[in-house]
């Protein structure tokens, strides 16, 4: 199977989720290509049997560049099998179930929609509202989300269905 992944990664979480789960597709014998979507524009909708979008959660919605390449992309999806999967610290929102409607309303099929946690690396000068995690509490976040990437690349490769809703992380 040909799986494209977009991405969109500003400070190097959603790529570190990219690469994992490309790793472990190619490892199942699926051809992988990775798509940086600043770089690339519409180019990972074509070409493929499925589409992977992975995307760091900015304020319960997609980042700009991501946001504006779906939403510009008109040719008909086609039911072509699209999973959703982004990444956080603190609150998912509804991000993918919002992009889900939005996809299939292009002719779409999105089987899959997850959140992954993620370390927090939001650093606000002179506003102290949570801790960047170092060490071994970073060590553990990174742990478990290598963990968590791999049960999603396996239900994703058996097409099992799923839609993640809004979840809710508090630090102390």
């Amino acid at each position: 199977m040909k799986i494209n992944i977009a991405y969109f990664t500003s400070t190097g979480n959603t790529l570190w989720l990219a690469q994992k789960a490309k790793k472990i597709f190619a490892n199942n014998n699926h051809q992988v290509e990775l798509f940086e979507v600043v770089k690339s524009d519409q180019k990972f909708f074509y070409n493929c049997d499925v589409i992977g979008i992975f995307y760091p959660v900015w304020s319960s919605n997609l980042p700009d560049p991501l946001r504006n390449v779906i939403s510009n992309h008109t040719a008909d999806g086609n039911n072509k099998k699209i999973f959703l999967i982004g990444n956080c610290a603190q609150f998912t929102g509804d991000t993918g179930l919002y992009w889900k409607k939005v996809l299939r309303n292009k002719g779409f099929e999105v089987f899959y929609i997850d959140h992954v946690e993620m370390p927090l690396n939001l650093n606000l000068p002179g506003f102290n509202f949570w801790d960047i995690p170092t060490g071994e509490k970073k060590n553990k976040i990174l742990s478990t989300a290598e963990d968590r990437i791999e049960d999603i690349c396996s239900n994703i490769l058996t097409f099992k269905n799923r839609d993640i809703q809004c979840q809710v992380k508090i630090w102390k």
